[in-house]
């Protein structure tokens, strides 16, 4: 997000959804396997129902469908959306993640942690920006458009996602027809880094 041009206007998931297929489109690409982590998530969804012919598999990871299906976290989890302050950027990348990773993770993976703080100090959004996106996110809802999807559909998701709860994983692999579910113990928001190598297996095996 770093790299994309600045805009002022506000938006919706749909206009990335719609920006996501224009980009399929320039390249000349006529069917891509489609992964979208959180936010991703709520995009994928959208690029899936609004451009069916782009999307040969669909993999949710840590994601919902929003609206009145949206299982909600903790109070506390809640405030940390919103930006606060003016703390250096990388020190709160450091904060979110390791409250939005399992329990004691960020502590035993200082290394990777470090990575994670360098990539949030590239190109940081200004707080406006991050303001629009996050109302984008609140106004999220395709609950009532899942049994719509015919794309073979992954939903990966921690069981101690303190972000987007698990019960949203639920939700999905229930009511997406045929999807496949896969649930990792003792993983938070962010597989993809907590459970790399299971992650990068199970994502292969089931793009093969």
């Amino acid at each position: 997000m770093g790299d994309s041009d600045l805009v002022t206007a506000p938006y919706r998931i749909a206009d990335q959804a719609d920006d996501a297929a224009a980009v399929l489109q320039a390249l000349g690409v006529s069917q891509a396997h489609i992964i979208g982590i959180s936010m991703g998530g709520y995009i994928a969804l959208e690029l899936t129902l609004r451009h069916p012919e782009l999307v040969d598999k669909l993999v949710l990871v840590a994601t919902s469908a929003g609206g009145l299906s949206h299982a909600w976290p903790s109070p506390r989890m809640l405030l940390m959306l919103a930006r606060r302050g003016e703390q250096d950027v990388g020190e709160l990348t450091r904060r979110i993640y390791t409250q939005l990773m399992a329990p004691g993770y960020a502590e035993s993976h200082p290394e990777e942690m470090e990575r994670i703080v360098e990539l949030g100090r590239y190109r940081p959004m200004s707080n406006e920006a991050y303001q629009r996106q996050l109302r984008a996110v609140l106004r999220h809802d395709v609950s009532r458009r899942l049994a719509q999807i015919q794309a073979p559909t992954l939903v990966i998701h921690g069981e101690n996602d303190p972000l987007i709860v698990v019960k949203n994983g639920l939700n999905l692999a229930r009511r997406i027809p045929g999807a496949r579910l896969i649930l990792y113990p003792n993983t938070g928001h962010i597989p993809i880094i907590e459970r790399a190598e299971e992650f990068n297996r199970d994502v292969l095996t089931f793009l093969g």
